[in-house]
């Protein structure tokens, strides 16, 4: 009996000891997810609430309406709404919740817990998380008729920062925004279009950067109904890729870099990729390799930028002894909007002697503007060539090029099998350097043709194969 009862004590000691250290493990699995949770986004779709007098405290999971935020996700995570409060001018009780099987499960209280301190109206306060259910109510003085925008900072399961701001009348968007933007170093006006007249309490603002939002700046904007301006000043206009703005709208008088998000009621971002300050080229050269020229530019932003248009003028006299004129060698697609730099090749293997490029940068609307021009000098070739045509075989057009040592008369004609001569693709006066010809077979039969080349006592032929 003694070694059973003496069994019987080990076994029940045993069973404590396990016991003890479940607790213990399980003690420390819930320290560590509550401190995971502590520090995670608001849960969607539990989302954020604001049951409170305004709506007799209603408040379900997913309910919709004024009183359920809305989450945005750009610049600062916040959560927002705007409510316009009909009812008894003065003190309103309230809470920020959140929850889904229980939609009280998570509370945010301002000041002291169990004390209704009132929170201030156009200021940035903290607010405190508890998961005990019975928190103290939150307290705003509130005017019949008004509306209110409230911006949450979504820091988690945690304390967090929340404001209320006050207007008169239902805040108003920022339809249309544009500036006059001429270049680096001058003041940019921008125009600012609202969708209606904003109340009194709304002020308009650009908010602008010169190194990428590291740092900001605000200027204010004036006009009357749905028209406003504001300028930024000409030491803010750098012409940089780190040079941008955008229009806010807010009660605060003065919006501070760091809350600028939290501040905001309403704003024009264009679709989050803010407004560029364009830029000329940042680099724009010519470099000639071999018989042909490398053309490469970059941007440091662009706006609406369609593309760039190569252009060319040879500065030596023609060979009919007109003077050469621009015209237009290439086309190279832009990235339309962007705030990143950009970097751009285009190659010109048609080019000799000394020449000019330019870079013709359109609009998507049409509108352009031409670059500096930038020279270069190409060698002659040496030699009379004709060079193989490419494609070959090929169905229905083939490129044929060629190049001559010195300005001079020159054809270039294609014969068939039986020596019957189908097409003349070049017959006069020629530039020197090198050149290129289009053949364009699309009304041959399929079958072996010849290109001739022809200047001076210089003959070649070449051999083209058109497969249908």
């Amino acid at each position: 009996m003694k070694n059973k009862w003496s069994t019987l004590i080990q076994f029940s000691t045993e069973q404590s000891q396990k016991g003890d250290r479940m607790r213990i493990i399980s003690t420390i699995v819930l320290s560590v997810m509550v401190s995971l949770t502590a520090f995670a986004d608001i849960h969607q779709p539990d989302g954020l609430r604001i049951p409170g007098d305004w709506n007799g405290f209603a408040n379900t999971n997913g309910m919709g309406g004024s009183f359920d935020l809305v989450k945005i996700v750009t610049g600062t995570v916040r959560w927002q709404t705007t409510f316009q409060y009909t009812g008894t001018t003065g003190d309103q009780t309230f809470k920020f919740v959140s929850g889904s099987a229980d939609p009280w499960a998570n509370q945010w209280y301002f000041g002291a817990q169990f004390s209704d301190d009132a929170s201030t109206m156009n200021t940035l306060e903290t607010y405190t998380w508890s998961t005990n259910g019975g928190t103290s109510n939150n307290k705003l003085s509130v005017t019949n008729g008004k509306y209110y925008t409230v911006n949450w900072k979504d820091a988690g399961y945690g304390p967090t920062t929340a404001i209320f701001m006050e207007t008169s009348s239902a805040p108003v968007t920022i339809s249309a925004v544009s500036d006059d933007f001429s270049g680096a170093g001058n003041a940019v006006n921008v125009s600012i279009t609202m969708s209606g007249t904003p109340s009194a309490e709304e002020k308009i603002y650009v908010r602008y950067t010169t190194d990428d939002w590291t740092t900001s700046s605000f200027v204010q904007a004036s006009g009357s109904g749905t028209s406003w301006t504001a300028t930024i000043p000409s030491g803010s206009v750098l012409g940089t890729s780190g040079n941008q703005y955008y229009v806010m709208t807010t009660t605060v008088s003065s919006p501070t870099h760091a809350d600028a998000d939290m501040q905001t009621i309403k704003l024009n971002n264009n679709s989050g990729l803010n407004y560029p300050l364009p830029v000329e080229l940042t680099s724009f050269t010519a470099v000639a390799k071999g018989r042909g020229v490398e053309l490469a530019w970059k941007t440091a932003s662009e706006l609406n930028n369609k593309g760039f248009e190569i252009q060319r003028k040879e500065l030596n006299q023609s060979a009919d002894g007109s003077m050469n004129q621009w015209h237009g060698v290439g086309f190279i697609a832009g990235h339309g909007t962007t705030n990143a730099p950009q970097s751009y090749t285009f190659v010109d293997n048609s080019a000799s002697g000394t020449v000019q490029y330019r870079l013709k940068q359109v609009d998507n609307d049409g509108s352009f503007e031409y670059s500096n021009a930038v020279e270069v000098t190409v060698a002659a070739p040496a030699a009379y060539t004709l060079s193989q045509n490419h494609p070959n075989p090929f169905n229905p057009a083939t490129t044929i090029s060629y190049s001559l040592p010195a300005a001079g008369f020159a054809t270039l004609k294609v014969y068939d099998m039986l020596g019957k001569e189908v097409a003349t693709l070049v017959n006069g006066m020629q530039e020197s350097g090198a050149n290129k010809a289009s053949f364009d077979a699309s009304q041959l039969p399929s079958g072996i043709y010849f290109a001739r080349l022809s200047s001076g006592s210089f003959n070649s032929v070449i051999k083209m194969t058109l497969m249908k």
